[in-house]
C-alpha cells in the first residue's frame, strides 16, 4: 500500500525557519540544507522549493572545507524526499548522505527518495580531504567526491547501513574534474 503523501509535511527551500539548521549566504540565499527527518514514520517530508526558489549554489563559498554537500542527510534521518532541487557549484557533494563518526550513533538512515533534481558543477577541484580509501596519486582528481555520495562505505553493522535509499530521474552532469 502506498504512502499517503497528502498527509505529509512540505518543507519549502524558500522557508528557512521549516529547515533545520540551513546555512545562509551573506545575500540570503541557502547555501546548505541539513534534511530535517520526517516527523512520523506514516508520512514522508518533502524537501522542494519552487521554481526559481530551488536553487542552491555554492559558487560563493571560500573552499570545500565549509561544507560537504549543497544537501546534507544526517545519520538517523527518515522518510524523506528531496525533489526538484537545482544544485549547483556544490564544493564536494550535491546530496551527501552523512556517517557520523563522533560521536558514534546507533540509528539508521532509511526510507531516502531522491528525484527530479538537477546537479551540475559539483566536485572538489582536486582537493583530497582525506576522506579517501588509498591515497590519490593525482592531485586533480578529487576522492569521493560524487553528485550523491553516501559516507558509509566502511560501515560494517548492518543495523546502521542506510535502507531504502532510491535515487530516480534526477539530471546529473558536468563534474568540475
Amino acid at each position: 500500500t502506498p504512502i499517503p503523501l497528502s498527509q505529509g509535511v512540505t518543507k519549502l527551500i524558500i522557508s528557512p525557519a521549516d529547515i533545520t539548521e540551513p546555512t545562509s549566504s551573506a545575500s540570503g540565499g541557502i547555501q546548505t540544507i541539513n534534511v530535517p527527518a520526517s516527523e512520523s514514520t506514516s508520512t514522508y517530508t518533502v524537501v522542494t522549493g519552487s521554481p526559481g526558489q530551488n536553487v542552491i549554489d555554492q559558487s560563493s563559498l571560500a573552499s570545500p572545507a565549509d561544507h560537504d554537500g549543497c544537501v546534507i542527510v544526517r545519520q538517523g534521518t527518515h522518510h524523506v524526499i528531496i525533489r526538484g532541487l537545482q544544485l549547483k557549484n556544490c564544493q564536494r557533494d550535491a546530496i551527501f548522505i552523512e556517517r557520523q563518526s563522533s560521536p558514534i550513533l546507533n540509528v539508521q538512515t532509511h526510507d531516502i527518495v531522491i528525484e527530479d533534481n538537477e546537479i551540475f558543477g559539483w566536485g572538489g577541484r582536486g582537493q583530497d580531504d582525506g576522506r579517501s580509501i588509498t591515497p590519490n596519486p593525482d592531485p586533480l582528481q578529487p576522492n569521493l567526491d560524487g553528485a550523491i555520495f553516501c559516507g558509509y562505505n566502511r560501515e560494517t553493522a548492518d543495523p546502521i547501513r542506510p535502507d531504502r535509499i532510491i535515487i530516480q530521474r534526477n539530471t546529473i552532469r558536468d563534474p568540475r574534474w
